[in-house]
């Protein structure tokens, strides 16, 4: 799958949908679940980025989380949500179709 920093044995879901102007990804959790709280990292090859132009890759603690527009602490697998992206720049967003792994604490 190309996942070049990630760890598939941490794969949640994926981008499905990038809202720049609120500076949110709506994802769809294809395993296990996301939690208030957990570190995720976004990867896609072949997407331009700062650093890289091959390879956007951007790691983040979830702060907000959101379920139709309702807080929630956690997403279960096959639930869709909303997470605010705190990157200053604007238009460097995690791409669609972005892997979403969970970076484990420690």
């Amino acid at each position: 799958m190309g996942i070049q920093g990630g760890n598939l044995e941490d794969f949640r879901g994926k981008v499905i949908k990038v809202f720049n102007h609120i500076r949110c990804v709506g994802i769809e959790v294809k395993k296990g679940t996301l939690n208030k709280g957990d570190i995720l990292m976004f990867v896609k090859d072949g997407s331009l980025s700062l650093r890289n132009p091959k390879v956007y890759k951007y790691t983040q603690r979830i702060d907000s989380i959101e379920i139709d527009h309702q807080p929630v602490d956690k997403v279960e697998k096959r639930q869709r949500c909303g997470v605010k992206i705190n990157i200053p720049i604007p238009g460097t967003l995690p791409p669609n179709g972005a892997v979403v792994t969970r970076v484990p604490a420690g």
